[in-house]
């Protein structure tokens, strides 16, 4: 099978938050790149397809929160795929230099960048 994916995904493992209809859900993250993330919720989160909610995942070793609108775009056993949405210039600036450390390749994060901004 042929890879369709556009964005380097990193694993970075950290705890993190879903806010659902102001329900609170912890979940660990699994993987992360520019478009979204793949977690793993620690209980059952009352979601599905197409559903919206907000991320929020502590980073701390800043002592700072990346935030983002989040919709579930596919179910696969326990792992949730979120595609990110919306997020605030801080959490971007601080998510595109996280994926820049982790990646080792700024060349190619600004190409998904450029990517982001045509799609």
């Amino acid at each position: 099978m042929e890879e369709r994916r556009h964005f380097v995904r990193v694993k970075f493992l950290a705890e993190v938050e879903i806010v659902y209809f102001d329900n609170s859900y912890k979940a660990e993250l699994l993987d992360l790149s520019l478009k979204g993330a793949l977690i793993q919720p620690k209980s059952e989160i009352p979601m599905g397809l197409g559903n919206t909610c907000a991320l929020k995942i502590g980073l701390a070793a800043k002592d700072l929160t990346l935030e983002f609108k989040v919709e579930l775009v596919h179910l696969n056993a326990d792992k949730f795929g979120l595609k990110f949405l919306s997020q605030d210039l801080d959490t971007m600036i601080h998510l595109r230099r996280l994926l820049e450390l982790n990646v080792c390749d700024h060349e190619r994060i600004t190409e998904e960048l450029a990517f982001l901004a045509t799609a």
